[in-house]
């Protein structure tokens, strides 16, 4: 998230403008329920189809829903972002191994 480039407190991070906006903001506080100033907060999600600017170099501009923001002196963040949708899942490789194993009907913990 590092490279993702900072943006300033109430900016969209929707750079193709597809989608449904949606506010993200929150108030974030230290252990003992002070204001957590100067905290990094990475913002990053899919498009208006569910896929990321990395899966999808070619189609989405650089940087579309992703942001960094830093929470300012009373530990509040904000940012537009759009309305979370359904995201495709690859079951090739890895992913595509676990999901053909199916689920287990029950999880024991040790």
């Amino acid at each position: 998230m590092d490279a993702a480039p900072k943006r300033e407190m109430g900016a969209g991070i929707s750079l193709d403008g597809k989608g449904e906006s949606c506010s993200c903001e929150g108030r974030l506080v230290d252990l003992h329920g002070g204001p957590a100033e100067g905290a990094r907060i990475g913002a990053w999600s899919g498009n208006a189809e569910g896929f990321h600017d990395v899966q999808q170099p070619d189609i989405q501009p650089k940087w579309n829903n992703r942001g960094l923001f830093i929470s300012g002196k009373d530990g509040r963040y904000g940012f537009v972002g759009i309305k979370p949708v359904s995201y495709p899942i690859p079951d090739d490789g890895p992913v595509g191994q676990m999901l053909g194993l199916g689920r287990p009907n029950s999880v024991r913990i040790a």
